[in-house]
């Protein structure tokens, strides 16, 4: 059974993606959405691959009213891909992710952007 993993988002080459901000329309071809419908859109201009940082040793402390996330930064790099578009991370965000086939793939962040509930 596949273990979670936890990855951070960081700048690939000194460039981080670009993000749609809520209410932004997007352009595909000759066809405009609204960042709503970004989700049904087959938004090829859009990325959903984000390079990241490996984390280690990631705990919560749930202790009210002071509530952190701690985690240890480790030399490994990769992609990691949202299955979730409307999920825009922003820089620095911790993402809950699952190897499938040698590739990572987010299923969750520690703060919800653009989209879907808290």
């Amino acid at each position: 059974m596949n273990q979670p993993e936890f990855w951070l988002t960081v700048k690939d080459g000194g460039v981080y993606p670009d993000r749609v901000e809520s209410g932004a329309t997007v352009g595909v071809g000759s066809t405009v959405y609204s960042s709503n419908l970004i989700a049904q859109s087959f938004d090829t201009d859009r990325t959903c691959r984000y390079y990241c940082r490996k984390l280690t040793n990631v705990q919560y402390d749930d202790t009210p009213g002071l509530q952190t996330l701690t985690y240890d930064l480790t030399d490994i790099y990769g992609p990691v891909f949202m299955l979730d578009i409307t999920d825009q991370p922003l820089e620095g965000t911790v993402l809950a992710c699952i190897r499938i086939n040698y590739q990572v793939f987010a299923f969750g962040s520690d703060t919800r952007h653009d989209g879907g509930t808290p």
